[in-house]
């Protein structure tokens, strides 16, 4: 009796035994495929991925578009046309120029300098040689072509072969293997510029015949100046269009050359010395406003038959703005204020200069004669300090300058002070504004409405 109470209690002792190893060995077989899962095949944790820092910054901006240049006395330059600076990680970068070595009321031969840095502190600098030349001008009264052409003697002599072999001769001691179509073309313009004698009066029979008598004799008038540029210009390879004044009371001839960036006017002919131009590569707008300004001297000057034109024509950087724009109010500051004026209209003709005179210019260096290298604008202009700085809009500025070297046309005395803007504007590009202001006062238009 004991025993069979004792066989039974084992019995019912080991059911809760067998269901607790089951259990355990349940969850020693998931132990087990857990990490057979979580473990790499090679039995060993995964290491930790460590993220790989960046490489660092080294590379400096890259300034693209600059090309020596060659101004008249007196004249002003837009250093920034067609530059610009850019870098891999940074993007767009803002562009400075020092230009402080550079007299422009003094012939001779300047470097000025490009530069650009990036947010790492990598700089980019590029100089550029700055050619300031004598301007070539004829009395005002004279005409560029009279209607009563002369036969030359020398016209049995201009043949295309002549004219080629005179024209390949000067390219060969005026250029060098390596230049640009624009180094080329800048070369070519002031070696008909500077070598031809104005005269008054031509054979116009033929464009050999006035490029013959221009390469041989080193005068002639408009016509001689034309034709040797287009021999020469045309032998170099370089795209070149004719065009001829229509309108006018007298002839004048000229040419379209596109230097790799669409179609410029070319014309290497002396101007009225009341109005002197170094007219190389001006875009349209820029001759229209010639046009208008000089029209007192010299009727119609660059006005010619659009329609006829067979290619396109670059028409310039100053914004169009629509006739029927709302006038902008200009933004208040405690010094000046910008004198309200209609809208200017959308064709690019020439815009209406006021009368007004400018300031006193900066005070002239004892060494060059030319405007002092200050770096602040005219004291009663300078901008208060402001919680945000406007925004800059590329186009204002272009707009701007437009307006400005329109001005200088007019009012050439005001070229040291326009200069000193300038510079003052490298530094600080943020307060545009301000120079608007400026200008305002000297000129009767309004702020570019896209400026804030």
């Amino acid at each position: 009796m004991l025993v069979k109470e004792d066989k039974q209690s084992r019995k019912s002792s080991s059911g809760p035994r067998r269901i607790l190893a089951l259990l355990i060995l349940c969850a020693a077989v998931l132990a087990l495929v857990l990490i057979a899962l979580l473990l790499p095949r090679g039995g060993q944790p995964a290491a930790v991925q460590t993220p790989t820092p960046p490489p660092a910054d080294t590379a400096p901006p890259v300034i693209s578009g600059t090309h020596d240049l060659t101004v008249a006395v007196g004249e002003s330059l837009s250093y920034r046309a067609g530059v610009t600076a850019a870098d891999e990680v940074d993007g767009a970068v803002t562009l400075h120029v020092d230009s402080s070595e550079v007299n422009l009321t003094q012939p001779g031969t300047y470097t000025a300098l490009y530069w650009a840095e990036d947010a790492a502190g990598n700089r980019a600098e590029a100089p550029v040689t700055v050619t300031v030349v004598e301007a070539v001008t004829v009395e005002d009264g004279d005409g560029e072509a009279t209607a009563d052409d002369v036969v030359d003697s020398a016209a049995a002599q201009a043949t295309p072969e002549a004219v080629n072999a005179l024209a390949d001769e000067i390219l060969s001691e005026i250029t060098t293997p390596g230049m640009s179509r624009y180094e080329v073309a800048l070369a070519i313009y002031n070696y008909v510029h500077n070598n031809i004698s104005y005269t008054g009066t031509s054979d116009k029979s033929s464009w050999l015949v006035g490029a013959y008598v221009g390469f041989t004799r080193h005068s002639g008038d408009c016509y001689n100046y034309f034709a040797c540029s287009k021999a020469l210009l045309t032998r170099a390879g370089i795209p070149n269009v004719d065009l001829t004044r229509v309108g006018g009371n007298s002839r004048h001839y000229w040419q379209l050359v596109d230097v790799g960036e669409g179609y410029y006017h070319f014309d290497a002919c002396p101007h009225p010395n009341s109005y002197p131009l170094y007219s190389f590569l001006l875009t349209e707008a820029e001759v229209r406003a010639y046009t208008e300004q000089c029209a007192s001297v010299r009727k119609n000057y660059y006005v010619y038959d659009y329609d006829a034109c067979p290619v396109e024509v670059v028409q310039g950087s100053a914004p169009q703005v629509p006739a029927d724009t709302p006038a902008p109010t200009p933004a208040p500051t405690p010094e000046v204020t910008a004198t309200p004026a209609p809208t200017p209209d959308p064709t690019p003709t020439a815009t209406p200069i006021s009368t007004a005179a400018p300031e006193p210019p900066p005070t002239a260096t004892a060494e060059t004669g030319g405007p002092a290298p200050e770096t602040t604008p005219p004291a009663e202009t300078v901008p208060p300090v402001q919680s945000a700085a406007p925004s800059v809009d590329p186009q204002a500025v272009a707009y701007w300058e437009s307006l400005g070297l329109l001005w200088l046309e007019e009012h050439p005395e005001g070229l040291e002070e326009w200069d000193a803007w300038i510079r003052w504007l490298d530094e600080h590009p943020e307060d545009v504004i301000y120079w608007e202001q400026w200008l305002g006062e000297r000129m009767e238009f309004q702020p570019w409405e896209g400026q804030p």
